[in-house]
């Protein structure tokens, strides 16, 4: 049961950093296209 409890605890924990992972990366690649759109307009 410990064992059980464990991977449950491990599995909640990689899903948490995914999602603050993509987090980073939607916004990160929003910001990229964003400066890109600024600099092609000047």
């Amino acid at each position: 049961m410990r064992q059980f409890n464990k991977t449950i605890v491990t599995y909640r924990f990689w899903k948490f950093g995914f999602q603050i992972l993509f987090y980073f990366y939607f916004t990160y690649s929003a910001s990229v296209s964003s400066a890109r759109k600024i600099s092609n307009v000047m």
